[in-house]
Order: C-alpha cells, then structure tokens, then sequence
C-alpha cells in the first residue's frame, strides 16, 4: 500500500483567482493615492474657509482608513492569515494577494487546501474593500465636491477603473 496521497483541487484552480481582484485593488490603491494629493491641494486652496477644510480633512480620514495597514500576525512563511471580521484595508487585500499569489506560483504541487480557502475568503474581502471604495466614490467624494464646487473650488475626481478581467 502507497501510504503517499495526492490531493487536487477543483478545476477552480487558484492560480487564476488572486489575479482577478489584483488589477481592480491595485487600481484603487493609485486612485486613492491620486485622490489624496488632490485633496492636499484643494486643502491650501480653502485656507481660508475652515468647513472646506474640515470636510477635507474627514474625506482624507475616510481614505486613510480604507488603506491603513494593520500589523496582524500571519501564518506561514508569508505571515497570511484568513480575513477578520471586519473590513479589510486594500492595502491588507493587496498584500495578501500578492502573498497568496507567490505561494502558489512557487509551488510545485496543486494548492492545498487551506491555500484555496484562504484565497476565497481573501476574494471576498477583495471585493468587499472595493465595493466600500465605490461606495465612498458615489457618495463622500460627491458630499465634498458640492462643499468644493459651494466655495468655488475645483472639484476632486478620480480615474477610470480598468475593467473587470
């Protein structure tokens, strides 16, 4: 008897999975990036009026918190742990892809099967933390844009996403 077993993973196979949030994510994080130093600007152009710069200020905490690292602890030799909770930054969503993407690609065998669990629940995140970035695009940038567009002040935007892949 061959005490040795193969494991394989669905046709679902991981390799194609983390890929598919990365490009949307990493779009995100260079919107957000983009978005921060508008706001840096439009901030010294209301020097003068305090609720612009206010309302600045909260729309800058909103993006700082939707790309905060936090110092988690892993598991494993990338330190990759399954999703908390609550909601995860993109930056934490990025970096675990990006983990969970090496790990299998470095592997000489099939993912196992904690691999392809943890990049389902990462995928899930993934698209949790974007839809709480749409959600922030549609509705605070629109808040503060009519405070800028109100103090006659050139309003804050964002690019174009890529497409889903």
């Amino acid at each position: 008897a061959n005490s040795c077993q193969y494991w394989t993973v669905p046709a679902k196979s991981i390799q194609s999975v983390p890929r598919s949030g990365m490009p949307q994510v990493s779009a995100a994080l260079q919107q957000i990036a983009e978005l921060q130093k508008q706001l840096g600007v439009r901030k010294k152009e209301a020097s003068e009026k305090s609720d612009v710069t206010k309302t600045l200020d909260e729309l800058n905490q909103r993006l700082e918190a939707m790309i905060a690292s936090d110092g988690d602890g892993g598991f494993g030799l990338y330190g990759l742990a399954f999703p908390k909770k609550g909601p995860e930054s993109l930056t934490k969503v990025a970096s675990v892809l990006n983990g969970l993407l090496s790990i299998v690609e470095s592997a000489d065998a099939a993912p196992t099967t904690d691999a392809v669990t943890a990049h389902e629940k990462w995928d899930k995140a993934a698209e949790e933390a974007l839809a709480r970035w749409a959600d922030f695009q549609n509705k605070d940038l629109a808040i503060a844009n009519a405070v800028l567009q109100k103090a006659n002040l050139k309003p804050v935007a964002t690019t174009e996403m890529p497409a889903g892949r």
